[in-house]
């Protein structure tokens, strides 16, 4: 509980399902959250009015798309989509954050 109350004060958790959540295990999350300090979910199944969605794996898969401007925040990868494209998301979107990916090869 110390642990709990000591990161409410000063930090707010981002989640990231990797697009692997049903609709049923979000709601779930969603029931389960409480009061927990969430700062975003990335890619969640469906959008929620108190929950701030953030775009992710969408953002390799499109120049722009009108879910763009429907998400509270993109996050970057510049390894993935580059450098130029980052910083034009970041001149577009109001909330860019720019995230490092780690990818198991074939």
């Amino acid at each position: 509980a110390r642990v709990r109350d000591a990161v409410k004060k000063h930090y707010k958790v981002r989640v990231d399902a990797n697009r692997r959540w049903s609709r049923e295990q979000y709601e779930t999350f969603l029931a389960h959250l409480g009061d927990a300090p969430l700062d975003f979910v990335e890619e969640p199944p469906f959008s929620s009015s108190n929950i701030p969605a953030a775009l992710d794996e969408t953002l390799a898969e499109a120049d722009w798309s009108p879910a763009f401007d429907d998400a509270e925040v993109l996050v970057a990868k510049p390894a993935l989509i580059g450098l130029e494209r980052t910083l034009a998301l970041a001149r577009r979107h109001g909330r860019v954050v720019a995230s490092s990916c780690f990818e198991a090869g074939a």
